[in-house]
């Protein structure tokens, strides 16, 4: 197969056409070819000649026309070069690239492009009911010349025509059903159940019997509501029974008491009287953990705060090296620095050697053009590199795409300051290249000591939990060796998951390893598969290329995006689980209400943005949504005083924004002036949210005044007074400094990052949301500081995003994650500003409101 543009060809082994309308195209040429014909798809009113070299009286025309493409090049040898162009409309279609059928195809497309938990039985069902099939599924022509394409067919699904169908599919409903004898998502959907939200206050239920509460929770000054009595009995009957309680908490529930109470009426009820509690928490969070200890237990326990390893070390040596207490004690230390490791040092070997290598040659430059691999040459030459100490081979850094390039050699100069990823572990054999060094002034890893030492707490606390989720992280490491180190464990979050499987994996192959094992999961990619909801991407196989579906940046053959299988709770979390939300605790809560603000942008920034954005995607295609979220959005934000921004690819090339001449007071800052103006004039404070808070000037890229200083400065113009929390303040005294200037000031300006955990914010009704996030987890603690078990007023979060850019995808992708990580609790009522949004916690919230129907009926 070739493709022909301007008489210009170039080889194909693959070519997917809707109509005249190319879907996929594969290329496999030299380099210089396959950049031509890339670089011909971006423009429009394109005209394409495709042909085979084998059957000569065979030839296509397809058009282009109002389309958009993308495509990456991947290097096959020294001489070919695979490239992958794509229509972005790709997630339309459906592409059979395992020849695993149409029933097992249609199944796979729903579920990971369109997020519905269908199974092949209901798509059976929907397929045979389907009169019309042609239109249901119409099949795309494919041209290969590739034995392995072959049998490969593609269609393109008219979605609504599938939904009608699947409405008109009756499914009985049994309420005899065993929660139990859930064991795949097909049990789920075709059974019905009970309401999920039943199910997930059913633990509480048989845990919890009014008859028989433990009287030990009354002690100490502090005393429970109402609704946390039910909540603090069944998370000892938890632990009881189990080794671990993981109590999801409501943010504002209350469950450093809650957790207090559990844990010491636990203890007084088995009779230990004299244990050993170890409490990790955020820094921010160890004045209130010190206050609800001495408030709800009594005065009779002792609380040893860990500031740095050291203090701890030194109690441990004072009481005979050992952990055993003469009365409750409680060791709390901060995650900041219960993370903390030793210093650090290369472990490598230096020398100068003469390598042939390629290097970049300016002559070929000229003939090829800067970015063509024929613009460089091989030579040698002395060159200062690493060798490491196992295998004994030059060190090459991972991340570098040419390996034969001699800026991809590490020398000494990359050894320096810490361990990165990329210097972290020798490519070739595995080996780490730092080792431990004695640094009197250089603070230790408590994790290390309590591993070393094999020190056993009687009782192990992780509030925030769910910031232990990723296993690659400090953190996320350290907190599932210390599920090794504790009899009994009680984990305490607001925010379980982010909307993703994987968010789960970390903690639960901690817990429940071998239940896990049992499961066929052997890793969080096997977790993910099963429980999560999967785009597939391109990957190598046997030295060939193939796509199936979308082609992303990491080099693997899935990418996760958002989506739990509902199945997880019950199989995994229903026996520890216990869910709290502030309306179980029998007050009468005011309203919570959340707004997505849309504004229009000025049409001479959005003209700039996407110049920035195209600019972007010339120098780098494949990183472009890393610099979308740090550079191009806060541009839209602040286009002001921008120096050129390098972007790193085989070149280094520099990128300069349009930087706006007049300072106006740009869209969202008018709409977010007016919108506090309002909230003053009802006595409600106002906390604003936003990211890039460093000091004026300070940024790499953006000089001059950043996001937050323009937002003071413009509020004060209006006679608003502003207190700005900054980075610097560190995080054990945030908590003081708020209270401090809470009385002083109208408006509060910070990162959401500073405030998400620990701090009762009650006073503060109103917090806007100005720099949209991806980070779900963040951004829905730090909304709901005001949200508590004393509020008294409503409450109100807003969501500030310009409409047609890059803050609306953000926005988007915002809502989706949301409602996935609530659907996993059963909370099916998340506040989204699109309700169409196809989800599986939208499908879940389908059916439970169907079984609602059906009950009330």
């Amino acid at each position: 197969m070739y493709v022909q543009i301007d008489n210009f060809t170039c080889n194909a082994d693959l070519i997917i056409v809707d109509h005249s309308t190319p879907i996929i195209v594969s290329l496999v040429d030299v380099p210089i070819k396959n950049k031509k014909i890339a670089a011909s798809f971006v423009s429009d009113h394109l005209s394409i000649n495709i042909g085979s070299w084998e059957d000569h009286t065979f030839q296509e025309r397809l058009y282009v026309h109002n389309e958009a493409f993308r495509y990456r090049h991947d290097k096959v040898d020294e001489i070919l070069t695979h490239t992958l162009i794509y229509n972005k409309k790709i997630d339309q279609y459906i592409i059979d690239w395992d020849n695993m059928g149409l029933i097992k195809s249609i199944t796979c497309f729903l579920r990971n492009k369109k997020y519905m938990p269908v199974t092949e039985k209901i798509v059976e069902l929907v397929y045979n009911k389907c009169q019309y099939k042609d239109t249901l599924l119409k099949p795309m022509s494919v041209y290969t010349n590739e034995d392995r394409f072959k049998k490969l067919k593609a269609y393109k699904m008219n979605e609504r025509y599938f939904l009608e169908i699947l409405e008109s599919i009756e499914v009985n409903y049994n309420d005899k059903f065993n929660w139990d004898e859930i064991e795949n998502i097909e049990d789920y959907i075709f059974e019905f159940m009970e309401p999920i939200k039943e199910k997930l206050t059913e633990n509480v239920k048989v845990l919890f019997d009014p008859r028989k509460i433990n009287m030990e929770m009354f002690e100490g000054k502090k005393k429970p509501f109402t609704g946390q009595i039910p909540i603090i009995q069944s998370t000892i009957e938890v632990l009881k029974s189990d080794r671990y309680a993981y109590l999801g908490c409501e943010q504002g529930f209350g469950k450093t008491l809650v957790a207090s109470k559990a844990l010491h009426s636990y203890f007084k009820q088995k009779n230990k009287h004299n244990y050993s509690c170890l409490i990790v928490a955020p820094a921010i969070t160890i004045t209130q953990w010190v206050e609800e200890l001495r408030h709800c237990i009594n005065d009779k326990i002792n609380i040893v705060v860990i500031k740095k390893t050291v203090d701890f070390i030194k109690w441990y040596n004072e009481n005979n090296n050992s952990i055993k207490v003469n009365m409750p004690t409680f060791f709390i230390v901060g995650k900041e620095t219960f993370k903390l490791s030793s210093k650090k040092i290369p472990g490598v070997l230096s020398f100068k050697r003469k390598f042939k290598a390629k290097f970049y040659d300016e002559s070929k430059a000229k003939l090829w053009g800067e970015k063509s691999n024929w613009s460089w040459s091989w030579k040698k030459e002395n060159v200062d590199i690493c060798i490491c100490p196992d295998c004994g081979k030059p060190l090459v850094n991972p991340l570098k795409k040419d390996a034969d390039k001699i800026s991809s050699f590490l020398s000494s100069s990359d050894f320096t300051g810490n361990p990165k990823k990329s210097t972290y572990k020798c490519s070739k054999c595995g080996a780490v290249l730092w080792q431990d060094s004695y640094d009197k002034t250089k603070k230790t890893s408590l994790i290390n000591f309590i591993k070393v030492k094999h020190l056993v707490f009687d009782m192990v606390v992780q509030d925030e939990i769910h910031q232990s989720n990723n296993a690659e992280s400090i953190i996320g490491n350290a907190s599932k060796t210390l599920l090794n180190h504790g009899k009994k464990h009680l984990l305490l979050s607001g925010t379980s998951n982010n909307g993703y499987a994987s968010s789960l994996y970390n903690i639960l192959s901690g817990l429940i390893p071998n239940t896990l094992l049992d499961n066929n999961i052997n890793s969080e990619e096997d977790f993910v598969k099963q429980y999560g909801t999967l785009m597939a991407i391109q990957k190598q196989k046997d030295g060939e290329y193939y796509s199936r579906g979308r082609s992303q940046i990491k080099e693997s053959d899935w990418v996760e995006t958002e989506g739990i299988n509902p199945i997880v709770f019950t199989k995994f979390l229903s026996k520890n689980y216990i869910f709290a939300e502030l309306c179980d605790l029998g007050k009468d809560l005011p309203d919570l209400n959340e707004y997505y603000i849309k504004v229009e942008q000025l049409n001479e920034l959005s003209r700039n943005e996407n110049h920035l954005a195209s600019d972007i995607k010339s120098a780098n295609a494949f990183n472009y949504k890393m610099y979308e979220n740090s550079i191009v959005k806060h541009y839209v934000n602040n286009p002001y005083n921008w120096s050129p921004i390098t972007i790193m690819s085989d070149k280094q090339t520099d990128v300069q924004p349009i930087n706006l001449i007049d300072d106006i007071i740009l869209p969202k800052e008018q709409k977010l002036a007016k919108i506090i103006k309002q909230e003053l004039s009802e006595k409600r404070k106002v906390w604003i949210y936003t990211d890039f808070t460093g000091d004026s000037g300070s940024g790499q890229y953006m000089q001059g005044e950043n996001i937050p200083e323009r937002i003071i400065r413009i509020l004060k113009e209006s006679g608003i007074k502003v207190y700005w929390l900054k980075p610097s303040i560190k995080p054990i005294d945030r908590k003081e400094i708020i209270e401090k200037n809470k009385d002083n000031y109208d408006v509060f300006i910070s990162n959401p990052k500073l405030v998400e955990v620990g701090i009762n914010m009650v006073w503060c009704p109103t917090y806007i949301v100005y720099t949209p996030s991806y980070n779900v987890l963040i951004i829905d603690q730090a909304t709901k500081r005001g949200y508590r078990a004393n509020a008294s007023i409503e409450n109100r979060i807003y969501h500030m995003y310009y409409e047609n850019t890059v803050e609306d995808e953000i926005i988007v992708r915002y809502q989706k994650k949301k409602a996935e990580s609530k659907a996993i609790e059963g909370k099916f009522n998340v506040q989204l500003q699109n309700d169409s949004i196809r989800t599986a916690s939208a499908f879940g919230k389908k059916i439970n409101d169907n079984i609602a129907k059906e009950e009330a009926s």
